[in-house]
């Protein structure tokens, strides 16, 4: 388990990329708020345990 500040956490942690130009696009937007959301969040605490620590 890490911890949400270590050097493997912070280095390994999941992005969204999306190509040059659709950044604001309704889609791409939509996926972040729902990945970034509180229910989300709830979700990767309760199911991983701290095995995954949400960094947004």
């Amino acid at each position: 388990m890490e911890d949400s500040q270590s050097i493997a956490a912070t280095t390994y942690g999941n992005v969204i990329a999306v190509r040059a130009g659709e950044e604001n696009d309704p889609a791409i937007q939509a996926l972040i708020e729902a990945l970034e959301s509180d229910e989300v969040k709830a979700f990767m605490e309760e199911t991983y345990e701290g095995a995954v620590v949400p960094l947004f």
